[in-house]
């Protein structure tokens, strides 16, 4: 019976795709048939793809947050990100060949940033969108839907071409 419970909760898993905000939100995670959930708050965690690498957001020194990994097998830690310790709401995508993150905060929101991810590390990071107040990224890293901070407006991004269409109020 309990293969059959944990088949059953598989196949809701593998057609349930769902990742709600960013920020204090929960976000359900299903990559390649895997369940994650992690809870994006000031001590947001996450896996790799493999299993070998924790990623984890803690506050430094100036109150500010910074991303860190280890690699299990060694024990080896360092900063995921240079010249970002402000980095919010992280998410990994692709297999994890991509990080998205917020960070500049200002009255008027954040700014969405991407960068590209390998061995753990975060290379130069590019702007996406600014003034954001959520966001959720397209498990392959395609496209990325954001909520305006002021407006509340929704809108897609492709990320190949920057391309921006709007449906309207978020929230």
């Amino acid at each position: 019976m309990k293969q059959l419970n944990a088949l059953a909760i598989a196949a809701v898993a593998a057609i349930l795709v769902v990742t709600v905000g960013s920020g204090c939100s929960p976000q359900v995670k299903i990559d390649i048939g895997r369940l994650l959930v992690a809870h994006q708050d000031a001590w947001w965690m996450d896996w790799s793809f493999d299993d070998t690498t924790l990623y984890w957001k803690a506050p430094n020194e100036t109150n500010q947050y910074t991303l860190h990994a280890v690699d299990v097998r060694t024990g080896a830690v360092h900063s995921v990100i240079d010249g970002h310790d402000d980095a919010e709401s992280p998410t990994l995508v692709a297999g994890d060949s991509m990080l998205f993150f917020m960070a500049d905060r200002t009255d008027a929101g954040r700014r969405l940033f991407q960068a590209p991810l390998a061995d753990g590390r975060a290379g130069t990071a590019v702007p996406i969108a600014t003034n954001v107040w959520k966001y959720v990224v397209s498990l392959d890293g395609t496209r990325v839907a954001v909520v305006e901070a002021q407006t509340g407006e929704l809108s897609t991004i492709d990320i190949a071409t920057g391309t921006r269409q709007t449906f309207g109020p978020g929230e």
